[in-house]
């Protein structure tokens, strides 16, 4: 929504210059005034109140709906970059039964778990 008020924008400060060369040559500074005027209202309306104005209006009641497209994007090149998207996924069966055989074979894994013991002074 920027992008074509700044270019909005740039046209006017164009036209403001071109007066103000112009009115070298003149009597009075009132249409300097004048376009330099208009160059600020169309900034704060084409730079304030118009993008916020369209985000509370447009985007905020749908707002996933409108930025879907940019998050699905964004998540898909982020993969593409880490090369996450070439990862093949495989299913890993696990069982939740634990038994003491198993306990006996992972020794030294089951040894190797760290216990956070939290105590309490009062």
């Amino acid at each position: 929504m920027n992008l074509p008020a700044l270019r909005i924008l740039a046209v006017l400060a164009l036209a403001c210059a071109a007066l103000c060369i112009w009115q070298i040559g003149r009597r009075g500074i009132r249409p300097v005034f004048i376009a330099v005027g208009v160059l600020l209202a169309a900034n704060v309306l084409g730079l304030g109140v118009l993008p916020g104005a369209v985000q509370r209006l447009r985007v905020v009641p749908n707002e996933m709906v409108a930025e879907r497209p940019y998050i699905e994007q964004n998540i898909k090149y982020t993969r593409m970059a880490y090369g996450l998207d070439r990862i093949k996924e495989e299913e890993f069966p696990a069982e939740d039964a634990l038994t003491l055989a198993d306990l006996a074979t992972n020794d030294a894994t089951i040894k190797n778990i760290r216990l956070w013991i939290t105590v309490r002074c009062s």
